[in-house]
């Protein structure tokens, strides 16, 4: 999840919730966490059915296990809520998280994350002063030390200030401080970078776009959300995107009109905006590969592209012809193709090539 891989997570999501089920059918406690893991994925992918269903089970098996465990869900339900336009159900929710946290006197993290979701929460319905207040009983109301993030001893901060430099972020661009958001996006993007934290990247540069438009610097804008669609596309994210409002929809629109290399995952991130449709998350995301590509058989495919016959790839990779058939067979099999022109298609849309 914290790579951005959320294919990858599903599955595995999906294989600890199976083996946490008992022969008769029955989900056994510890399989709560998976469960509200999961439902995160399907909000992320728009799919808000799926992922209440999920939610509704994860929260309530947490109470014979752990019960601040249901924190996690009770956010995630708050997003939707909030999305759905249940602005009071989304404090609710979020209320609830806090009344688990508090109860739970194991640690001090899982209080500052739901205070800080609490304080996206007030910008979505914006109320920057209540933002405000959290950042200065964070400490964040004064100057930035980006050096916290590599200071693993603190482990408070070393764990939880990246996220919170990102709320930070949101609030100086609602704040018109889109100079003082940039100054924490940049650097945090490159550590985030070097960490393979891409999910946390994708949100950086994302913001970083929506910091540019503030400043009426449209290149830059448009430069910066390319570079987040480039990322995002291939795991489908969606609510990461559109969760930022009408700030967010003007720039994808004018990505759309200018027909960027991203136009067209622009338009389905546009589609998600109108709430009250209700459009199959297919709409919005790209299915997934069964099997990920092996590196051979990455290295055929953009040979492939190249217009080069099997024979002159067998040359190039000093293989047999035989061995190139076998590698395009998988290829095929794996992007679902029946020629040469639907595989190279269907690898450009998943950003293979």
């Amino acid at each position: 999840m914290r790579q951005g891989q959320l294919r990858h997570a599903r599955t595995y999501y999906e294989q600890a919730i199976a083996a946490a089920t008992d022969a008769k059918g029955h989900r056994l406690p510890v399989a709560s966490r998976a469960l509200i893991g999961l439902a995160d994925i399907h909000r992320e992918w728009n799919d808000f059915d799926a992922a209440e269903k999920l939610l509704r089970e994860g929260i309530e098996l947490s109470k014979q296990w752990r019960a601040v465990i249901a924190a996690g869900g009770y956010i995630t339900m708050a997003r939707i809520r909030q999305v759905r336009g249940d602005p009071a159900g989304a404090n609710d929710a979020i209320e609830q998280a806090w009344q688990l946290t508090v109860q739970d006197r194991a640690t001090e993290f899982d209080d500052l994350g739901v205070a800080m979701y609490r304080a996206q929460l007030s910008l979505a319905q914006g109320d920057c002063d209540a933002a405000q207040q959290w950042a200065h009983e964070r400490g964040l109301d004064g100057e930035i030390d980006l050096g916290e993030l590599d200071r693993s001893e603190d482990y408070l901060k070393y764990h939880l200030r990246k996220y919170e430099y990102l709320v930070l972020a949101r609030l100086m661009i609602a704040q018109g401080r889109a100079d003082d958001a940039l100054a924490i996006l940049d650097p945090l993007a490159t550590r985030m970078q070097q960490r393979s934290r891409m999910r946390l990247v994708i949100e950086a540069l994302m913001l970083q776009a929506l910091a540019f438009q503030k400043q009426n610097d449209n290149a830059h804008a448009l430069a910066a959300l390319e570079h987040a669609l480039t990322l995002a596309e291939p795991e489908g994210f969606v609510r990461l995107f559109v969760d930022e409002g009408a700030a967010m929809r003007k720039l994808l629109q004018r990505m759309k009109a200018e027909g960027r290399r991203m136009k067209a995952y622009s338009g389905k991130l546009l589609v998600a905006f109108d709430t009250t449709k209700n459009f199959h998350p297919s709409s919005f995301i790209l299915h997934p590969l069964s099997e990920p590509l092996s590196a051979r058989e990455l290295e055929v495919l953009q040979l492939l592209a190249t217009g080069l016959s099997n024979k002159a790839i067998a040359h190039k990779l000093v293989i047999a012809d035989e061995t190139v058939k076998k590698h395009l067979k998988n290829i095929y099999g794996k992007l679902g193709a029946h020629s040469r022109t639907e595989a190279i298609a269907r690898a450009r849309e998943l950003n293979l090539l």
